[in-house]
This record gives structure tokens, sequence and C-alpha cells, in this order.
């Protein structure tokens, strides 16, 4: 038994359960699609959080070991994200939302040394689902400036 992941996935259950219930107070605007609630995607990211807390729970139960080792692996990989992450923020005006996070996303797989046919694959297909769930299904739109919205400014 692991006690670390035990208090952290607990902490992520008991912060998930008072967002689940924060969320029953969202308001519908005229202007929004009537076909969901408010509070269906934030309920929807909470229910994941609950979901893989609970199988964190599990797996830390179940565990051998009572201490875990921490392996930091290699740090200059930390800068590495940190300049993928600042690309799609300076890219996104010019690019567009998904060619600023596809080359972002390709690019943190790789500092983290996926195989490059997996890189694409997965970086597209996370994408296309993206684009399918968020844009087709929920009727969201992307901001087309970042940076003035980062900001406060309009």
């Amino acid at each position: 038994m692991r006690r670390g992941e035990i208090l952290i996935a607990l902490f992520l259950i008991v912060v998930s359960v008072a967002a689940w219930i924060s969320s029953a107070g969202f308001v519908a605007e005229t202007a929004m699609v009537r076909t969901l609630s408010p509070a269906f995607y934030p309920r929807l990211v909470v229910g994941g959080i609950i979901f893989c807390a609970l199988l964190m729970l599990v797996r830390a139960r179940h565990a051998r070991t009572r201490e875990a080792t921490v392996a930091w692996g290699q740090w200059y990989k930390v800068p590495l994200a940190a300049g993928a992450m600042f690309l799609q923020v300076f890219s996104f005006e010019e690019l567009g939302v998904f060619p600023s996070a596809w080359i972002s996303l390709v690019l943190l797989m790789w500092i983290t040394r996926v195989r490059l046919r997996m890189n694409l694959l997965i970086s597209t297909g996370f994408l296309v689902f993206v684009y399918l769930f968020f844009v087709l299904l929920l009727q969201l739109k992307f901001p087309t400036e970042f940076l003035p919205t980062l900001l406060g400014r309009d």
C-alpha cells in the first residue's frame, strides 16, 4: 500500500465532488446551445478525474511495496517541454488552434521519445477527437486570439 498515492487520490476525489456540486448552479445563457447544459463539460471532466482517482486507489491498495522510488529522469527535458508550449502560445494566432496544437503535441511526444509513427498517430487522432467532440458535438467556438485574451486586452 502506498500512502502518498492514496492520499492524492482521496484529495482528487474530494475536490472533484466539490466541483461537481458547484457546477449544479451553472445557468445557460441565451446565446448558448440548448442541447447540453452548461455543466455538461465540467461534469464530464470531473467524472473522468473521479474515475482515474478510483483506479489510482485500487492500484495503490494492491501495490506490493510500501516505498516508491522517485526517478527524476533527464532534467533538460523540462526546458524543452516548456519551449514547446511557448511555441504553441506564440504560434497560435498565426497558425490557428489546430496546427499550433498539433506541432506542440508532436514536439512534446518527441521530447519524451515516443516513436515517430505513434507520435503522429496520437497527435492527429487527439486533434480529430477534439474537433469532433468540441466543435461538432458541443458546437464550441475556439478563440482566434490567445495572447490578448491571456493578457486581458480586447
